[in-house]
């Protein structure tokens, strides 16, 4: 079942990537969400971190928050929009 549920996220990934007008800042948006949620599905069942307390899921929720901050931030240095 979960690998089910990942082929299909990861089609409508790709299905996304085609879009052939879609704006670039929703197709970031989209892909990077989705990648969350694949992210949270592969934790919590690999893992098993839906059976560990809150503190754990906690710490997993603020190094996803750090990486998406890093990623961020780098792309906006690559992108021109910090770049003076």
């Amino acid at each position: 079942m979960i690998a089910l549920f990942l082929g299909i996220v990861t089609a409508v990934e790709i299905a996304i990537a085609y879009i052939p007008d879609l704006n670039r800042t929703l197709l970031t948006v989209g892909l990077i969400g989705l990648g969350i949620l694949k992210f949270s599905v592969v934790v919590g069942w690999f893992m098993h971190l839906r059976f560990e307390n809150k503190t754990m899921n906690r710490l997993f929720a603020i190094g996803l928050v750090l990486a998406l901050s890093l990623f961020f931030v780098v792309l906006a240095t690559f992108s021109g929009i910090l770049a003076s």
